[in-house]
């Protein structure tokens, strides 16, 4: 059980090999009993992302689309980024969105999508025109950042896009 700075309690558990953080309300008795009921579900033979959905309230459960995670990660992102930031990271997520890999499971996503939407980006950028190496950026930064809010949320496993080569 965590108080984190944000109001509430996070519970942390680990369950084959991966590690869950979930928030679990504003009590510690109240984060004790949804871990224990987390528990005995996993420990019945329940599939985790369906725990997750159940206990949790997980509002995208393991399928959600990178395309629908980003007004979650937007919601996350305001107390953390200035209000300019926020417009610009929100004017990227729209281009990222139009995707046909941002529209699937964001489990499903690849490193190679990513790496080549950014390579597209950079060499014919929104308008058709060459972009500056780092707006190319800017947008692998957006894509990596909603990636890692995924991985802390338990939705993907890893960031494909970090570790992609940047301009």
């Amino acid at each position: 059980f965590k108080r984190s700075p944000r109001p509430g309690y996070y519970v942390r558990f680990r369950w084959e090999g991966r590690e869950h953080v979930r928030g679990a309300g504003p009590t510690k008795a109240g984060a004790e009993r949804l871990l224990s009921k987390a528990h005995a579900k996993l420990c019945d033979g329940s599939d985790v992302a369906r725990v997750l959905v159940e206990v949790f309230r997980d509002a995208g459960g393991p399928n959600l689309s990178f395309a629908d995670a980003r007004a979650r990660y937007q919601e996350y992102a305001k107390a953390r980024k200035r209000p300019g930031t926020l417009v610009a990271d929100e004017q990227r997520l729209d281009v990222i969105a139009e995707e046909p890999w941002a529209k699937g499971p964001m489990h499903r996503i690849r490193r190679e999508d990513v790496t080549a939407f950014v390579d597209r980006i950079k060499a014919s950028g929104r308008r058709g025109t060459p972009c500056r190496p780092a707006t190319a950026n800017r947008y692998l930064s957006v894509i990596s950042a909603v990636l890692q809010w995924g991985v802390r949320e338990g939705m993907i496993p890893a960031n494909v896009a970090r570790g992609a080569e940047r301009y």
